[in-house]
Order: structure tokens, then C-alpha cells, then sequence
């Protein structure tokens, strides 16, 4: 008979009370309870497991499964699965960090360059012109090279999304 398929999803802070022995953290949101079972993951370690409490609307709960972790620490029942989605997201988040820095680097080289005349200074002078030739020629080999950057990181990032695609699905049917 194969597992049952567990939805796991991490819920926004909705409001937090902090009182001298402890807080208050509620959090909120939906998903779809899958044969009666949901499972709420990555709490905090310290977490008081019988402080735990879920309440559901519209839908029958059967089951809840806590299980409390901290990001980084590595536990002994994780599984492989589990370890290949946090190491597809940390590839992929290192290289959306490494695209949108050529981005912005690209952006702001843009502003850099050459503009066209406007209605305030409708012509240029020729030593405006021949300046904005110049600094055209040390900018050009710079663009191209970020064009290449960044087409190469967006060509690099596919692999890992879908790697990272294929253990989610694979974790939210339960396998």
C-alpha cells in the first residue's frame, strides 16, 4: 500500500503577543487536507509541543504531525529527498543573488552611457560628442561582457529550478 500524500507548507506570521514567560505566534492560511492529514514543518527546536494547537474550518482533521527543526541543523531522519530540495534551494538562491547583482550592475551601467539630445540641449558640442564617443567605447566591452554574465547565469539557473520543481512535487505527494 503506498504512503499517503502529506501537503507541507509554512504559514506567514499572522500576529504575535510576547508575554514575560513566552509569545503568542499565531500564524494562518490554507491548504488542501489531503486523507485527513497535515503537516507543519520547520518549527522552532525549543518549540512546546503541548502549546501546539491547530484549528481547521471546512474540513475534517484526522491527523497533525509537528515536527520541529531549525535551518542548517541536520537531523538524523532526514531524509534524501528533504536534503536534495534545501540543497536545490540554496543553488538556486545563490544564483538568483549572482543574476540580479549582474542585473543591477547592467542597470546602472545604463544609465551610465551615452543620451540622446533633448528638448533643454537639443545638440551637442563636438567635444560633448567626441567625450561621449570615448566613454561609449569603455562602456561598450563592459555591457557586453554583463550580457554574457547574465545569460549565462539564466541558462545555469534552469537546471536548479527544476531540480528544485521536482522535490517539492516529490515531497507534497509524500514520496
Amino acid at each position: 500500500m503506498p504512503p499517503l500524500p502529506i501537503q507541507s507548507v509554512s504559514f506567514p506570521i499572522h500576529s504575535v503577543a510576547v508575554h514575560p514567560d513566552g509569545a503568542l505566534v499565531e500564524r494562518r492560511g490554507t491548504m488542501p487536507i489531503i486523507d485527513g492529514t497535515i503537516r507543519i514543518r520547520n518549527l522552532p527546536l525549543m518549540m512546546d509541543t503541548q502549546s501546539f494547537r491547530v484549528e481547521v474550518d471546512g474540513a475534517q482533521l484526522q491527523f497533525f504531525r509537528l515536527e520541529l527543526d531549525v535551518e542548517g541543523l541536520d537531523r538524523a531522519d532526514e531524509s534524501p529527498l528533504v536534503t536534495a530540495e534545501k540543497k536545490a534551494q540554496r543553488d538556486v538562491d545563490e544564483l538568483r543573488s549572482q543574476l540580479e547583482s549582474k542585473r543591477a550592475q547592467r542597470a546602472n551601467l545604463s544609465e551610465l552611457g551615452p543620451r540622446a539630445p533633448t528638448k533643454d540641449e537639443p545638440t551637442l558640442s563636438p567635444q560633448q560628442l567626441k567625450s561621449w564617443i570615448r566613454f561609449d567605447r569603455l562602456l561598450t566591452p563592459w555591457a557586453a561582457q554583463l550580457d554574457d554574465d547574465i545569460r549565462i547565469l539564466e541558462r545555469k539557473l534552469k537546471t536548479p529550478l527544476e531540480k528544485l520543481t521536482l522535490c517539492q512535487r516529490a515531497l507534497n505527494e509524500g514520496s
